[in-house]
């Protein structure tokens, strides 16, 4: 357990100002077995800008009961301009079992705001500057940002770079919807951990958590988005606070991409299911499997006429399609009881 030193007040964006910092914000990330990934991650926070007055405490909790990654923190720490950091392990193994350990420390250093981002990604160095300013100007309480396929190292064969083709089309196509409903008076983007922002009283006030019940199947944080939601939480999108997940080998595959698009697809149907019961869901689920059906089937025959930019979308909706079915028959997902990455 880490605890907090003698450092030089925040600065801005501009060097160090002197004054005393009269905020602490968290920036926190859940890992588990992914140490280069993670100092990945450590290298990026390392160069993070941050605004006058404002103090980040940066929170790592390893999901595990082994501390692999206490050196790689400390190492970190050590070479902070400003702030602090905290390392904690949660041996309840789940992904909301760690956020939430996240969200008690946070809170316990007296944070005003908590981020959080994965431990396979990085964030550009205005990542948390960008989403400070949609916070200021719009006074929303929770607000997420786009993130986009880092390097890839597929290879050079045709197959490979298709893969990779797909692979980038498919984090842009989720990037425009995105900036699309920003333009839409009402509409929402779902808010997810993957880069995510929030004002501390979703916790301290409002009592939210992350759903401990969904620790293998994911959706942890959409459950959160929604409870905010009905909780009359205000929610916006910052389309220039930008991180970057890193695509593993293993990743880029098409058993990958659909097996992913399957476990995601059950986790959705189910959601559905307990909110407003398999009865009503049934005609919804007849209905779009078989729009999807017919989308798999176009792009199926695009593949050769798209360079292979369809293969991969191909391989997810049929993953997407098996998924609904798998799940409204009753199969749960178990997305993150086996993990991926280095």
């Amino acid at each position: 357990m880490m605890k907090a030193n003698d450092r030089q007040p925040a600065a801005s964006v501009d060097g160090v100002d002197g004054r005393e910092a009269s905020m602490v914000v968290a920036i926190c990330c859940a890992t588990r077995r992914r140490p280069k990934m993670l100092r990945a991650l450590l290298r990026s926070w390392a160069h993070l800008e941050f605004p006058t007055g404002v103090s980040p405490v940066f929170v790592v909790i390893e999901n595990d009961d082994t501390d692999l990654n206490a050196t790689s923190v400390e190492h970190f720490r050590s070479g902070l301009r400003f702030g602090d950091a905290e390392y904690r392990l949660e041996p309840e193994i789940g992904i909301p079992y760690a956020r939430n350990a996240a969200v008690a420390v946070a809170v316990s250093q007296g944070a005003e705001i908590v981020c959080f981002v994965d431990d396979d990604e990085t964030v550009a160095p205005d990542w948390f500057m960008q989403l400070w300013s949609t916070y200021r100007c719009t006074g929303a309480r929770l607000i997420g940002g786009p993130v986009r396929a880092g390097p890839l190292s597929t290879g050079g064969t045709f197959y490979r770079r298709m893969i990779e083709a797909g692979i980038r089309s498919r984090y842009d196509a989720v990037e425009r919807k995105a900036r699309a409903r920003m333009r839409h008076a009402g509409a929402q983007t779902t808010i997810l951990t993957n880069n995510w922002f929030a004002d501390a009283a979703l916790f301290t006030e409002h009592g939210l958590r992350f759903d401990n019940s969904l620790r293998y199947s994911g959706g942890s944080d959409t459950k959160f988005f929604r409870d905010a939601v009905a909780n009359g939480i205000r929610t916006a999108w910052s389309p220039d606070a930008v991180v970057f997940e890193t695509i593993s080998p293993e990743r880029a595959t098409l058993r990958y991409q659909f097996w992913r698009a399957s476990e995601q697809s059950k986790n959705s149907v189910r959601a559905k299911i307990n909110r407003t019961g398999r009865t009503r869901e049934l005609p919804r689920v007849l209905v779009v499997t078989s729009g999807r059906l017919i989308g798999m089937g176009l792009l199926f025959v695009a593949i050769p006429f798209s360079g292979g930019r369809t293969l991969v979308p191909t391989a997810r909706t049929a993953g997407w399609i098996f998924g609904r079915i798998a799940g409204f028959l009753g199969h749960s997902s178990n997305l993150y009881r086996y993990g991926t990455g280095f």
